[in-house]
């Protein structure tokens, strides 16, 4: 039996992907649990909220509501907002992990997954705000972690390129240059 040998290289890029798989994982979890905490904060409203209802209830008794709006029920428009933002959070939950689920990684997997993750906590601080929550929260988001992970993600991703003689897509342009420096790829000139 021929057993392969597993370069060093080899072996630090088997450990770091399965560490920064551990580490997004941790990553999305965290973001998850600060969407779900927001919007069980905004569950039962606010006086933002009371102040709103109490103004369209006094529009509707003065006759000023409109005809197409339904009386108000804070009840059924709280509750409705908060499945919203429930159902919206659990949909989009799984999609900021599933860019990951490649082997190897590209960097527009990484590139993805951390849009997902700061436009995240990017619109949950604008939902709080725009609802006029307190964020109690505000501090909790790991950014050294999310910058630490980018890091050792894009080194991860240059080594596993340079391994397997590979280009990585940020370099093309350079390379581009390099063979045809004169090339303009916009003058749309198709002289023969």
């Amino acid at each position: 039996m021929v057993e392969e040998k597993i370069s060093e290289q080899e072996q630090w890029m088997k450990y770091e992907r399965e560490f920064l798989m551990k580490e997004a994982g941790f990553l999305s979890r965290s973001l998850y649990r600060s969407c779900w905490r927001s919007v069980k904060i905004m569950r039962p409203g606010n006086d933002y909220d009371e102040e709103e209802f109490a103004r369209r209830e006094k529009e509707e008794t003065e006759g000023r509501g409109s005809i197409s709006s339904p009386p108000v029920d804070r009840e059924n428009e709280l509750w409705s907002r908060a499945e919203y933002y429930f159902a919206h959070l659990r949909e989009h939950y799984n999609s900021d992990f599933d860019c990951l689920d490649k082997n190897p990684w590209k960097e527009s997997n990484i590139e993805i997954f951390l849009h997902y993750l700061r436009t995240g906590e990017q619109r949950r601080k604008y939902i709080l705000n725009d609802y006029k929550f307190a964020d109690p929260y505000k501090s909790k988001f790991p950014v050294e972690r999310v910058n630490n992970f980018e890091k050792r993600a894009a080194e991860l991703i240059r080594v596993t390129y340079k391994v397997n003689n590979w280009i990585l897509p940020s370099e093309y342009s350079k390379i581009e240059e390099e063979f045809d420096p004169d090339f303009d790829d916009e003058s749309g000139d198709d002289e023969a």
